[in-house]
């Protein structure tokens, strides 16, 4: 059984990785983790 993804799902896939990347959610994790919870 193979699992690929279709045109749709990728470009959900970008879609969501830009969401998230110009929310800068990796900076506010890392935040988070040290402790910081003011951005987000």
């Amino acid at each position: 059984m193979r699992f690929l993804l279709d045109d749709d799902q990728r470009e959900f896939a970008r879609a969501l990785d830009r969401m998230l990347s110009a929310a800068g959610t990796p900076a506010v994790a890392r935040s988070w983790a040290a402790g910081d919870t003011a951005p987000g």
